[in-house]
């Protein structure tokens, strides 16, 4: 009847219901006949032994399926702890993948939409539109639970075992964003609500390419690495050394360091990699072109005497030098120019100047260009637009800083393709 209206939509809308319902019959089914497997038994028992759980023994227990609907199973529950444990005490769960008495496909599911939408509104919106029972308080505590266990165990979490970087071309780039904070300051608004700072937090991001013969990002063959720390600099550079050592970048054919000017960067990065053991003789480092031609802009800003038109005219000829890796050249015909126009150089142009005298041998863009290296970062530009911006940055959005971590590592972690790698990784 309902076809014969028309309303095809309502047709589906009751076949996925009939569907969920199988679905979460077989379900049921299945979790109940695998606590009487002995092999399965057997696992759990090492598990349990592994943290500090004993006493085994089977209990009812409220599981969410991949359908979002609850069903009554039988699990084997530790009643007792001998220590401070990392999984929960239905270790017949956790052995099967459940976070939070939810299963891995919900907890996918979950975290997706938590880190890929808008908001957590939206992403239960999603979700309920998909015919999947979703909340929204129980989206955003799966999908942080599920951030803070990747990201304690870092890049090992999405990385395969026989991933390396031997024998090829590596790019690793890093760049900060940033995301509004949400802190309470014990102050409460007219109205009675809780008044809170919102700082701004900077979001480092390590980005690490495979490059073909022709300088090109090799993405049919490799994924990228995204990584993610609201730490200081001395996390970034403790992750790095771990990724570059995991990734036996050490027998890389050739490494290439990219960066912006940031001073936390270059004091540290010579020490990162000598930590992993890559030879120094094998790293390009490479200060972003981009980065480098607003540095000689404001230059030009600073200097402040020119014309409209005999700045524009000055700036093509020095960007000109500046891409042949002319460094010396065009710090000499600054200086030449200042000294002829009386222009005493201190204050924020000695600083500019500077800049180009520290960085002088990595802006040497032309011999880059021969060695088929990369000039610019723009891939750690594009990932923390991606990542950082289009999700953490939002208007009136405002986080507590414990969260944007492991949200932000989870959203990079599907952007960079590894969303399986990571639940294999996780697996018990």
């Amino acid at each position: 009847t309902i076809l014969a209206k028309g309303e095809f939509d309502k047709v589906e809308r009751e076949l996925q219901c009939i569907l969920n319902d199988l679905h979460d019959d077989i379900c049921t089914s299945l979790i109940n006949d695998v606590m009487d497997d002995s092999c399965f038994e057997e696992k759990m028992l090492e598990l349990a032994a592994d943290e500090g759980i004993s006493s085994l023994s089977k209990r009812k227990v409220e599981v969410q399926f991949r359908t979002g609907n609850k069903r009554v199973v039988n699990s084997y529950y530790g009643k007792r702890l001998k220590s401070k444990t990392k999984i929960d005490r239905h270790v017949g769960l956790t052995c099967l993948g459940f976070i939070k008495k939810a299963s891995p496909l919900y907890v996918s599911l979950s975290s997706l939409v938590a880190v890929l939408c808008p908001s957590f509104e939206v992403g239960k919106q999603l979700m309920n539109e998909m015919g999947i029972n979703g909340k929204y308080n129980r989206i955003r505590d799966l999908s942080i639970v599920l951030g803070e266990k990747a990201v304690e165990q870092g890049v090992r979490s999405i990385i395969t075992s026989e991933e390396t970087m031997e024998e090829k071309r590596v790019a690793v780039m890093i760049d900060g964003g940033r995301s509004r904070t949400r802190l309470e300051n014990g102050l409460l608004t007219i109205q009675g609500n809780p008044r809170f700072e919102t700082d701004w937090k900077e979001v480092k991001v390590l980005v690490i390419q495979v490059l073909d013969k022709d300088g090109k990002i090799e993405r049919k063959e490799n994924l990228p690495i995204y990584d993610i720390t609201v730490g200081g600099i001395e996390k970034l550079m403790a992750k790095l050394t771990e990724t570059l050592i995991l990734l036996n970048v050490s027998a890389a054919k050739e490494v290439q360091f990219i960066a912006d000017g940031a001073t936390g960067f270059w004091n540290n990065i010579e020490r990162a990699f000598t930590l992993a053991q890559v030879p120094q003789r094998k790293i390009t480092y490479t200060l972003d072109y981009y980065h480098a031609v607003e540095h000689l802009s404001e230059v030009l800003n600073l200097i402040n005497v020119l014309s409209e038109l005999e700045r524009k005219t000055w700036f093509v000829q020095l960007k000109q030098q500046l891409w042949k890796g002319h460094i010396k050249e065009l710090i000499k015909e600054i200086k030449d120019f200042c000294q002829e126009k009386t222009i005493e150089i201190k204050g924020k142009l000695l600083t500019e100047i500077n800049y180009f005298e520290k960085h002088r041998n990595r802006m040497n863009y032309q011999l880059f260009r021969q060695q088929k290296w990369l000039c610019g970062s723009g891939a750690v530009e594009s990932a923390i637009r991606r990542i950082v911006n289009l999700r953490f940055k939002a208007p009136s959005s405002f986080w507590l800083v414990e969260h944007i971590e492991p949200l932000a590592f989870l959203r990079a972690t599907f952007l960079a393709g590894r969303w399986k790698i990571l639940f294999e990784n996780l697996k018990y």
